[in-house]
């Protein structure tokens, strides 16, 4: 493989800069107010605006440091390893043997990779051009790490939980408090709505999913079913877009052609996707049930 080098796509630049320009403007707006308001404010009034000043403040700082790390998050690889493009290969080369974990970060838009021990070798941002081919050539580079896995399970985490759990109980009460107690049907319907939806979320998500030598199994408050190996043709790494950001995610692929997405739980899909996979070249059992 010829080194290739990637680097932060134009139209993140340009949402980046625009962001930049809209909150420092909101920021230079908010202390102008405070320093000179139209008419005498109350203390709440101060602080309200005192707290949008800092909010925009701080993204302004944000994107100002964003700005000034783009020439950090290109990229360049080969057959020998990946390394940060504004370093020479000889100082910054981080070996494909070396990469034996990862941590996903998806609030900041990039991948950790870590050594054994840990510790950071190199960030890989979301925003690089032509994402899914670095993506395709770092899993082909480092699937020989990966090789042996033992079972494992993964359980939603803690605050998926207080989220859905606390809507439905909270809206509940409100749909109580404006239904039963004032009868107010109009203001009403927005609670009663929304409680279908958390518990309807809450109840058909999946919670646990374990995967032991011959099939995967996926639990939610309700059901159970399985997957056996030797029914899944294929796991892959797809990327998806939304508002600007990038999400990825697996897609298990059945050998009748049905497929289904598996939630990150209390992983990350490049972890998931190597442990998966090893288990699924060691172990093909021959039946699909379900409970």
């Amino acid at each position: 493989m010829n080194s290739q080098t990637h680097k932060v796509e134009n139209k993140f630049k340009y949402l980046t800069y625009g962001a930049f320009v809209f909150f420092i403007a909101a920021f230079i707006l908010t202390v102008y107010i405070l320093m000179f308001p139209d008419s005498e404010k109350n203390n709440t009034q101060i602080i309200a605006t005192l707290m949008i000043s800092s909010t925009f403040g701080l993204i302004t700082y944000f994107s100002f440091k964003t700005i000034l790390s783009f020439k950090k998050y290109d990229i360049s690889l080969d057959d020998d390893g990946i390394w940060c493009s504004y370093q020479s290969k000889s100082i910054g080369l981080i070996k494909w043997s070396e990469i034996k974990k990862f941590k996903e970060y998806q609030y900041f838009q990039k991948i950790q990779l870590l050594n054994r021990k840990n510790e950071k070798l190199i960030d890989i941002h979301y925003q690089l051009g032509n994402f899914s081919d670095l993506k395709n050539k770092l899993v082909d580079n480092i699937a020989t790490n990966f090789k042996n896995a033992e079972p494992f399970t993964l359980y939603a985490p803690l605050t998926f939980h207080l989220f859905w759990l606390g809507g439905t109980i909270a809206w509940p009460y409100l749909l109580y408090q404006t239904f039963a107690l004032e009868m107010n049907v109009l203001y009403a319907i927005p609670p009663f709505f929304c409680t279908l939806v958390f518990i309807f979320v809450y109840t058909k998500s999946i919670i646990k999913i374990s995967f032991d030598e011959n099939k995967a199994k996926s639990f939610t408050f309700f059901k159970k079913q399985y997957y056996l190996y030797d029914k899944i043709q294929e796991v892959k790494i797809q990327e998806d877009s939304e508002d600007g950001s990038r999400f990825m995610m697996l897609l298990v692929v059945m050998n009748n052609g049905d497929g289904f997405k598996l939630p990150k739980l209390s992983s990350n899909v490049l972890e998931t996707y190597f442990k998966l996979t090893a288990l699924i070249n060691k172990n093909k059992p021959n039946t699909v049930e379900n409970d």
